[in-house]
C-alpha cells in the first residue's frame, strides 16, 4: 500500500527523535553546500530562501550560516518541535506546510529540497501540485535545487542492510521495490529503543520513495512553468559537471522559474 501523506507525517513525528543522527552521515557543511553553489551559479542574486521538508531544521540553520533569510517548512510538527528547539532558530521562519498545497510564503530567490522530500510524492498530481506551489514561491529568476536518488542508489539499496548501533537504539533498515508499474520502494526501519529495566520497545516504520528518471522530472517542471536548466551527478562524494543515472549516487536538479 503506498504511503499517504498521513502516513508520512505519522512518520516523521516518530522518526524525528533519532533524525539527527540518521542525517548525521550526510553533514550539511558538504552536502548543504552544492545546493548553495548551484543556487548562486544558475540563479540571480538574492538571499531569501525556501527550504522544503527542512525537518529538523539542519538545512535550514546550515543556510542561515550562508547569509540566506530562510523559511524553513515541514509536515511534521514534531520534527519542527526539534528545529525551533535548537541554537540560531531564531534565525529561521519555521512553518507547518505540506508540499502537496504549499501556503502563502512569500516569495524567494531560491528554493531548496534537501535528502530528497520529493521523492516522498508517489503520485503525478502530487508532483504536479508541489512544483505549482513551488514556482509560484520564485521571483522570475529564481531556482529550485534538489537532489533525488539515482537508479544505481535505488539498486545498491536493495542490495545491502543498514544497521544503526548505539546505547539504547538498535535499527536496522531494508529497502525493497514494491510490486507494480511504477518504481516505489520502501525503506523498512525496524527499531529497537530501551525502555527501562532491561526492556525494549520495537517500533516499525515504513518510508515510501518514488524513483523518476529525468525525462519524466524534465516534463513535470516544464508543466509547473520551470525550465530545467543543469541536472548534476553525484559521486562518491563529489559532485560532477554532467549525470549518469546508472552510475551516480544521487542527481541534483536545478529548475529557474522564466
Amino acid at each position: 500500500m503506498l504511503c499517504r501523506m498521513d502516513d508520512l507525517r505519522q512518520l516523521y513525528e516518530q522518526w524525528a527523535p533519532f533524525y539527527d543522527e540518521n542525517a548525521a552521515l550526510r553533514p550539511f557543511e558538504r552536502h548543504g553546500g552544492w545546493f548553495h553553489e548551484l543556487a548562486q551559479r544558475y540563479g540571480a542574486p538574492g538571499e531569501r530562501l525556501l527550504d522544503l521538508g527542512c525537518g529538523t531544521g539542519l538545512s535550514s540553520l546550515g543556510f542561515a550560516a550562508l547569509g540566506y533569510r530562510v523559511t524553513g517548512c515541514d509536515l511534521s510538527a514534531a520534527m519542527l518541535a526539534v528545529a525551533e528547539g535548537k541554537p540560531g532558530a531564531e534565525r529561521v521562519r519555521f512553518r507547518l506546510a505540506d508540499l502537496r498545497d504549499l501556503p502563502d510564503l512569500g516569495v524567494h530567490d531560491v528554493a531548496c529540497a534537501v535528502t530528497d522530500p520529493i521523492s516522498h510524492l508517489l503520485t503525478d498530481a502530487d508532483l504536479a501540485a508541489a512544483l505549482a506551489g513551488v514556482a509560484r514561491s520564485l521571483v522570475p529568476g529564481g531556482v529550485l535545487v534538489f537532489d533525488q536518488v539515482s537508479e544505481r542508489g535505488y539498486r545498491c539499496a536493495r542490495e545491502r542492510v543498514v544497521v544503526d548501533d548505539r546505547p539504547g537504539h538498535f535499527a536496522t533498515c531494508r529497502t525493497t521495490r514494491l510490486a507494480g508499474d511504477e518504481p516505489v520502494f520502501d525503506s523498512h526501519w525496524t527499531r529497537f529503543l530501551a525502555a527501562g529495566d532491561d526492556r525494549w520497545r520495537r517500533v516499525e516504520q515504513h518510508a515510501f520513495f518514488r524513483y523518476r528518471p529525468e525525462p519524466l522530472l524534465r516534463r513535470a517542471l516544464a508543466e509547473a512553468g520551470l525550465e530545467c536548466v543543469a541536472v548534476h551527478g553525484l559521486r562518491a562524494g563529489e559532485l560532477r559537471a554532467g549525470a549518469d543515472d546508472h552510475a551516480d549516487d544521487a542527481l541534483l536538479y536545478v529548475a529557474r522559474r522564466p
